[in-house]
């Protein structure tokens, strides 16, 4: 099997996006061979079935695949795992069948990556491309019926957590149905950086060359060229992107930048309410009369129950 095959298989069947996404330089011309995920050293102490479940790799390079540390929790048939450029040394946990792992980066990926899903359209394996450029100090991802869709570019810190579901029902109390139960998707546009022990939860859509500040929580789909930061996570700033070097923006860099994140729409952020102001200014007295000595403490407590009484 052909680079092309391959990615024009995993790739175009759920509308991941063109391929160009993923992809920096031209594909690999290997040839690509496989091995069932049985045959290699696997943790699977309970036996469990792994029926028609392989690994594809560069043909000769089977020894690279043998870095792969592969978990299996429950029966997982059916789950097909690529490197197209080399096997990192991450963690694979797999909990049910019909699974897919697309690795397209050759660079240091220390991630853990358990997923969990089933049979049918509702609830199904769950798919993950790792796209070209890829780099992961430590990152642990729990996804249950849920594509991670990594593109190309990406830098990832580390304590990073992806949620890719809430793995337990919430249940309207009124109807007694689950509100939270369906296929959920996780998104990384082309050149995106990931903070320090950021989280980013299902649905979570991060637009081409911004950042997700250190802590910050995704919860939902923000545009390209910005700054996300807080719980949940919130834009601070617009048309701002990020550069590998700190002391200067080389021209190899102004062209990624240039071709990975475009302007956003100039969209004024939202202005604090009144009651935002109104705490703020109560925290400024607070200091103030601290400094100068004054029980800034009593002072701060009555401002902001005036502030609450309005809230």
């Amino acid at each position: 099997m052909k680079a092309e095959q391959i990615l024009a298989e995993f790739v175009g069947v759920d509308d991941f996006g063109p391929m160009t996404d993923y992809v920096v330089t031209e594909l690999p011309k290997d040839t690509y061979e496989c091995v069932p995920i049985s045959d290699l050293s696997t943790d699977n102490p309970k036996g469990h079935d792994l029926t028609d479940s392989v690994i594809w790799y560069p043909k000769g390079a089977l020894d690279m695949v043998r870095r792969v540390r592969i978990q299996v929790l429950r029966h997982s048939p059916r789950c097909t795992i690529y490197f197209l450029r080399t096997a990192p040394s991450m963690i694979l946990k797999l909990n049910g069948p019909g699974h897919s792992v697309l690795n397209l980066s050759r660079n240091k990926l220390a991630m853990k990556i358990r997923m969990t899903g089933g049979d049918g359209d509702a609830f199904r394996g769950c798919k993950v491309i790792i796209g070209e450029g890829a780099f992961a100090g430590g990152v642990e991802a729990v996804l249950l019926n849920t594509d991670l869709l990594i593109k190309k570019q990406s830098l990832w810190s580390d304590g990073i957590l992806i949620q890719g579901s809430n793995q337990h029902g919430i249940v309207n109390r009124a109807t007694m149905e689950l509100v939270n139960y369906g296929r959920n998707r996780i998104i990384l546009e082309p050149h995106v950086w990931i903070g320090r022990r950021a989280v980013l939860t299902s649905g979570a859509h991060i637009g081409a060359g911004s950042v997700v500040g250190t802590a910050a929580v995704a919860t939902k789909s923000y545009p390209a060229s910005c700054i996300i930061a807080g719980n949940p996570g919130r834009i601070v700033k617009r048309n701002m992107t990020w550069a590998n070097a700190l002391t200067n923006v080389s021209n190899v860099e102004r062209a990624i930048i240039d071709q990975y994140a475009p302007f956003a729409i100039d969209e004024p952020l939202p202005s604090p309410s009144w009651i935002g102001k109104a705490k703020a200014f109560a925290q400024s007295v607070w200091l103030k009369a601290a400094a100068a000595g004054v029980a800034g403490a009593a002072i701060f407590e009555a401002l902001q129950e005036l502030v609450f009484a309005f809230e």
